[in-house]
C-alpha cells in the first residue's frame, strides 16, 4: 500500500499548530539580571530608550514545545479537515508583561498584551488537491510600552503550507532579528514535529526594531516525524545567499535549527 493509499483509508482529521515568540532567559549582550526584590535571580531587557530607568522582565525559558510554555505572543492555529472544505481558527494571545524600575527592582506595570497588540490574522485555509494553504500575521507590542507600537515592536507574517500526500508542512514567511522565534506542529495525536527554534541574531536589539520583520524564513518538516527536516532554506537578511537549515550558526549569526 503506498503512502497515498494509506492517507486516503486514514486520513488526518486535524492539525494543530503553534507559533511562539518569547524573550529567552539569556540573550548575550541583551539581557540582565534583577538583583533585589520578589524578582531576584530573574533576567529582564532593558527599556528601547535607556534614559527611561525601566526594564521588562523575559519570559525565563528557553525553547519549549510546550503550548502553555510563557511567550510574548502564541499564535495557534488549528486547521479541521473534517468538513467539506478545511477551516482554520486561532486568536494569538500573550502572557502578561511585567515592567520593572531598573535600580529599585519595583514593578511599576503588570498587563496583558491586549490593547496594545493587534491580533493575529488567521486567514481562510484554502485546499488545492492535496496542498491546503493558510496566510498568518501577527504584530505584538508591549502593553506597558506604548512607544513599542514604533520602536520594539516584533512581527511574523507567512504562509503556512501543509502537503498531505508527502505529509509535510512548510513555513514560508518573516520574522525579526529579536527575539526568539518557534514553531511547532501536530496531526491528530501524531507527534509534535519541531519545525524551527530561532534565537535572536547576536548584535540586534529591540531598539532597532523600526518597520517590519526583516529575517526571511523558509522551513518544510515532516508532519510524521520520521525525517525532522525534509527540506529548509533560509535567506540571511544580510546578504541573498541560500542556506541549509541545520543545527549551526547562518549567515554569520542568524542561527536557526
Amino acid at each position: 500500500m503506498t503512502r497515498y493509499q494509506s492517507l486516503q483509508q486514514h486520513p488526518i482529521q486535524n492539525i494543530q499548530i503553534w507559533f511562539k515568540i518569547f524573550i529567552p532567559k539569556n540573550i548575550p549582550g541583551i539581557t540582565r539580571q534583577v538583583k533585589n526584590g520578589i524578582n531576584q535571580g530573574k533576567t529582564y531587557v532593558p527599556h528601547p530608550v535607556p534614559l527611561s530607568g525601566l526594564g521588562y522582565l523575559t519570559d525565563q525559558r528557553g525553547f519549549s514545545s510546550d503550548k502553555a510554555a510563557s511567550a510574548r505572543a502564541t499564535i495557534p492555529v488549528n486547521i479541521n479537515l473534517g468538513g467539506l472544505v478545511p477551516l482554520a481558527t486561532g486568536i494569538s494571545f500573550s502572557d502578561e508583561t511585567f515592567e520593572i524600575e531598573v535600580g529599585r527592582e519595583v514593578v511599576s506595570c503588570s498587563r496583558l498584551a491586549t490593547r496594545w497588540v493587534k491580533p493575529t490574522v488567521v486567514g481562510t485555509a484554502v485546499r488545492t488537491g492535496e496542498v491546503i494553504t493558510v496566510p498568518i500575521e501577527a504584530e505584538p507590542a508591549n502593553p506597558c510600552s506604548p512607544v513599542s507600537e514604533v520602536i520594539g515592536k516584533v512581527d511574523v507574517r507567512g504562509v503556512i503550507k501543509i502537503d498531505l500526500y508527502r505529509m509535510s508542512i512548510e513555513f514560508d514567511g518573516m520574522i525579526a532579528p529579536v527575539p526568539a522565534y518557534e514553531m511547532y506542529a501536530q496531526a491528530d495525536n501524531g507527534p509534535v514535529v519541531t519545525l524551527f527554534q530561532c534565537e535572536p541574531i547576536p548584535g540586534s536589539s529591540f531598539s532597532s526594531l523600526i518597520g517590519s520583520a526583516s529575517r526571511r524564513l523558509k522551513v518544510r518538516a515532516d508532519l510524521n516525524g520520521t525525517g525532522h527536516r525534509v527540506d529548509g532554506t533560509l535567506f540571511g537578511s544580510q546578504t541573498d545567499t541560500l542556506f541549509e537549515v541545520s543545527p549551526r550558526y547562518l549567515n554569520g549569526g542568524e542561527y536557526c535549527r
